[in-house]
């Protein structure tokens, strides 16, 4: 006989995607049934991102950047899996150009399929960027394709470094530490790529995971860029078709984020706001002003979004 678990009961959390016995999943589902999708954190102090593919259909830009307080800050876009046009995600695009038109920091990621050809993929993942500016590109390395580990592992870095030196883009590794753990040969470029770790509470997944505790073997906390906090906030909430959006969380200082994400941080506002009001009404009556005090203006501009100004 089968014995569901009470709701009352405490369920115990595993890292997502650990291989589950016949009773863990039994009681993972019947966790999983009883949750709702929950909105992002809004004391956890890390910096706050998305990440978009076709499972949450046609994103409302506006909504997502509306949002807030937490505000999201970036967002990472799925391009698709290994090397077919045929499996390309069929949203990347209109989520670049979203991103591109609002001026919302993108990277993006694309699925390793260990089973196909590693340098076909690359080349797919280079005519897939080619001519677009993510502020970094991640393989996804969470299919094993029953490969061995030392392939797999091989495979992964090969596309991390000729994905760099092709596009000229940063490169790094999405994963967890139960795929690294299972399926993958430990080697030493593990301890010198920069890593995103997903590591939810799984499954009872009611808020984000606080901090990334489980790491790949010889991989230091500062390598990773990114925390993947959980798969189950709240899209709708945020501008998603999808009821479901997987949140992130930034593990670098501001600083960082703002020199690789290429965030402008636009010059003090005046106080109270009467020299950017005075230089905008002067502006309609075809006034003069120079160049520096222009440029200022149209970064407050659009972070004020306030008027549009054009250079």
């Amino acid at each position: 006989m089968i014995k569901l678990f009470s709701p009352k009961q405490k369920i115990l959390t595993a890292d997502a995607g650990l291989p589950p016995s016949v009773n863990t999943t039994i009681r993972n589902l019947y966790a999983l049934a009883l949750l709702m999708p929950f909105p992002p954190s809004s004391t956890d102090p890390r910096i706050l991102l998305s990440d978009w593919s076709h499972f949450q259909g046609d994103v409302d830009i506006g909504k997502h950047l509306a949002y807030g307080p937490p505000k999201f800050q970036g967002t990472i876009i799925r391009s698709g899996q290994g090397k077919n046009a045929s499996y390309d995600d069929t949203q990347f695009r209109a989520s670049v150009q979203k991103c591109e038109a609002n001026g919302f920091p993108w990277m993006g990621y694309h699925v390793l399929i260990p089973l196909q050809n590693t340098d076909e993929q690359i080349d797919h993942v280079c005519y897939l960027y080619d001519g677009l500016e993510p502020r970094w590109i991640w393989w996804d390395v969470q299919v094993h394709n029953n490969q061995t580990k030392r392939h797999i592992s091989n495979a992964t870095i090969r596309a991390v470094e000729r994905t760099k030196v092709l596009t000229s883009i940063e490169t790094g590794v999405y994963s967890a530490q139960w795929f690294t753990k299972g399926f993958m040969e430990i080697q030493d470029w593990f301890s010198e790529i920069i890593w995103w770790i997903a590591q939810w509470l799984w499954p009872d997944q009611r808020k984000e995971h606080p901090w990334p505790t489980a790491l790949p073997e010889t991989v230091d906390i500062s390598q990773v860029m990114i925390h993947q906090t959980t798969s189950w906030g709240d899209g709708r909430l945020v501008g998603m078709e999808s009821q479901r959006l997987d949140l992130n969380r930034w593990m670098w200082t501001k600083q960082q984020f703002n020199e690789i994400m290429g965030t402008i941080i636009p010059p003090p506002l005046p106080d109270d706001h009467i020299e950017l009001w005075e230089a905008i009404r002067r502006l309609g009556d075809n006034a003069t002003i120079d160049r520096a005090q222009l440029e200022h203006l149209i970064q407050w501009a659009k972070v004020l979004q306030i008027a549009y100004i054009e250079a």
